[in-house]
């Protein structure tokens, strides 16, 4: 059981998924459960908000339909939203992003048999308040969605399930698109099978994209999984999961921290599920231990 999903709030709780786990928790700063949801969730936790987060979840038995976007109260656990992927397809036919799973004959379409797989949800990363100045083609908790299968990633309103922006193809396999103060989204793209991974910037208004981290300059390859985090000084931290590494590089390239999760003298290495940066003043009141 690996935990794949995780956040921290200024209070020391912690919140966790886990792959191949049966249930979302959290634990506050002593250690103590505060409440645990029964479920298959995995990949990323994201805030909205200070009480709310979003996650994905999955549902057993329903192979490529079985997955949720699921908001939940931080403080109590209560889902509050939970939408079902289907209806996500059915609310967007116009313009049939994801059409792509499909096989054609001259009678229909069926969608592919993926042996019990996925669209791959990654990530649900809800617009935040303070960053509407940037976005102003997007209104706050429009989320930010990854679905690795297909290689898209598009903005969707929660209460239509309308697809507002996608983008399909720029990255392969990717994880973790991100806001950000430019009014670009950035992504973790895992590039995989091509030797090395990239952090990859996108303007959602003109279609340009750049690549803002060149994994051939950093030894940087994940197949799967990984994370990555805009920080303040305009640097990058970066997760590579099954590497058991992570890394910051400062505005002009520099790698200004790196851990390695070593295990033994013979260069094995234990797996990394994210690397986060706090500021300084994070969690400065911090309940006391009993």
């Amino acid at each position: 059981i690996f935990p794949h999903g995780f956040e921290i709030a200024p209070d020391g709780s912690i919140v966790s998924a886990y792959d191949s786990g049966s249930s979302l928790t959290k634990y506050d700063y002593c250690n103590n459960i505060v409440w645990r949801v029964q479920g298959q969730f995995h990949h990323s936790i994201t805030f909205e908000g200070d009480d709310l987060i979003w996650v994905w979840q999955s549902t057993p038995g329903q192979g490529r339909w079985g997955h949720r976007l699921t908001q939940i109260d931080y403080n109590t656990g209560e889902t509050l939203q939970d939408i079902h992927i289907v209806d996500v397809v059915k609310a967007n036919g116009d313009i049939d992003v994801f059409g792509i799973r499909q096989l054609d004959t001259s009678e229909n379409s069926t969608w592919i048999d993926e042996g019990g797989g996925r669209w791959h949800p990654n990530d649900i990363d809800p617009r935040p308040e303070e960053l509407a100045v940037h976005y102003p083609q997007f209104e706050a908790g429009d989320l930010l969605v990854s679905l690795r299968s297909p290689n898209l990633v598009f903005v969707m309103e929660p209460e239509t399930r309308r697809v507002k922006w996608w983008r399909q193809g720029l990255t392969r396999r990717q994880h973790d698109p991100d806001w950000n103060d430019r009014g670009t989204i950035t992504i973790f793209n895992n590039n995989m099978h091509r030797k090395h991974s990239h952090i990859v910037e996108i303007d959602p208004v003109t279609y340009q994209h750049q690549i803002i981290l060149d994994g051939r300059l950093y030894d940087f390859y994940a197949r799967e999984k990984g994370k990555h985090q805009p920080l303040p000084d305009d640097g990058i931290s970066v997760t590579s999961s099954d590497n058991g590494r992570g890394f910051e590089i400062d505005a002009v390239g520099k790698v200004t921290f790196e851990f390695i999760n070593n295990f033994d003298e013979n260069g094995k290495v234990l797996a990394v599920s994210e690397a986060r940066y706090l500021p300084s003043d994070f969690g400065i009141d911090l309940p006391q231990w009993n």
